[in-house]
């Protein structure tokens, strides 16, 4: 029916309604941006971090209420921290979040590392210890990777750290002087993972002029520098 009607059409009635057809949904396409405040009950804070777990929930790491936030689209659902509880949430703010394949959520924030189970919503907690050379690095988590392996990294204020989920122990990389094969400084800034799988570090601070971008090799443990 349809392209019995085109043959119909005069040439100019045709490239007309062609224009008018493919044209006009893309004039009228707008943008569209909804303000989220919070939902009953709850109210957003200074949102750190976002991120969607493999469930299609939204995550919010809400540093004013001091908690991370679950969001379905309709309501939203807390987790604080609970003296009283040692499962509960152990910070007091996040400051990234990530999500592995089963669904998990990963926590970094100023007291260590916490992974939050959908499953039974319980935490478990990541810390330092100065008696255990394996535990986490000192001074929190600063951002968290979980790579296509499943791998947890780890950046803090002291080097790049590797999780074994299977035994809760953590491999650390650091800077070390004189080497350029190690980490070009110690504070971790940002990790990323490319398309390849080869991770990605970036390293510095604010008005300091140490720092750079190291590329992780695998097989042998060692960076590569990019400096200035």
């Amino acid at each position: 029916m349809l392209s019995m009607f085109m043959e119909k059409l005069t040439p100019t009635l045709f490239i007309l309604l062609a224009l008018f057809i493919f044209e006009c949904p893309a004039q009228t396409r707008h943008l569209k941006f909804d303000k989220i405040t919070g939902t009953k009950g709850v109210a957003l804070g200074t949102v750190n971090a976002i991120t969607q777990d493999k469930f299609g929930f939204i995550w919010f790491s809400d540093e004013t209420n001091h908690c991370v936030t679950r969001y379905d689209g309709s309501s939203m659902k807390q987790y604080k921290h609970d003296p009283t509880d040692t499962s509960s949430f152990g910070g007091m703010g996040a400051e990234c979040l990530a999500t592995d394949s089963t669904g998990a959520l990963w926590i970094g924030h100023t007291e260590g590392l916490d992974r939050f189970d959908p499953m039974t919503e319980t935490f478990t907690h990541y810390r330092h210890d100065p008696k255990d050379p394996k535990s986490l690095s000192q001074h929190g988590a600063d951002v968290v990777l979980i790579d296509h392996l499943g791998k947890v990294w780890v950046g803090t204020k002291v080097g790049l750290d590797l999780l074994d989920k299977t035994t809760g122990k953590f491999t650390h990389y650091r800077h070390k002087e004189g080497d350029p094969t190690s980490l070009s400084i110690g504070q971790v800034r940002a990790i990323y993972e490319d398309r390849a799988g080869t991770i990605w570090v970036g390293t510095g601070f604010t008005n300091h002029a140490e720092g750079g971008l190291n590329r992780f090799d695998r097989n042998t443990g060692t960076f590569t520098q990019y400096l200035h």
